[in-house]
């Protein structure tokens, strides 16, 4: 008789860890990692980000404002448009009047999303876009729905049109290429990340 060394090897580490199972019971101290060999990088990394936020300037402007600056200006389209399309819209007109801009209907908004999503995929994935907006709306989940595909669509338009403009300029200069080659590669796994079972 013939002993698989690979079946014996898998079978004393069964028998190891169903050792040290069982003395977990009695010696606690097995399950638990001893606090001395715990290094705190979580507070490094944070004190070392906090740093560099508020203590590092550009020009004598901290990294948070810069940041806070460019959020907003990013926010304020996404800001109007998701009000807009929600609540109506006012407006100031040079002769001392105000106009008042009604949201658009939920009804008609679903329709066009669902036409141009049976223009794009097919009988299929509009029959789904009914089958979401019908629940969204009878959930009372049409605002918030309306929120976070505003600001969905938003991204990819913007990441889109970054994403174009440095394939560009990697194109025309090879300096900028060799910067962004390693980024290209780091992300290049993540594409199969979200059609992964």
């Amino acid at each position: 008789m013939t002993v698989n060394v690979r079946h014996l090897a898998f079978g004393l580490c069964l028998l190891a860890a169903l050792a040290i199972w069982l003395a977990s019971f009695e010696v606690p101290a097995l399950f638990r990692w001893p606090q001395a060999a715990i290094l705190p990088l979580g507070e490094w990394l944070n004190g070392a980000l906090i740093h560099l936020l508020r203590e590092t300037t550009i020009g004598g402007t901290t990294i948070t404002e810069v940041s806070r600056f460019v959020a907003e200006t990013a926010a304020w389209p996404v800001t109007w448009l998701i009000e807009a399309m929600n609540e109506g819209h006012f407006y100031d007109l040079s002769n001392g009047g105000e106009f008042w801009l009604a949201p658009p209907p939920a009804l008609g908004v679903a329709l066009a999303l669902v036409l141009f999503t049976h223009a794009l995929g097919g009988k299929g994935p509009a029959v789904m876009a009914i089958a979401t907006f019908a629940f969204t709306m009878l959930l009372g989940l049409w605002p918030s729905t309306l929120t976070t595909l505003i600001a969905v669509l938003f991204s990819v338009l913007v990441s889109v049109a970054v994403g174009v403009l440095l394939g560009i300029w990697a194109c025309r200069s090879a300096r900028v290429s060799a910067m962004l080659s390693p980024v290209y590669d780091s992300s290049r796994p993540c594409r199969s990340f979200p059609i992964s079972p």
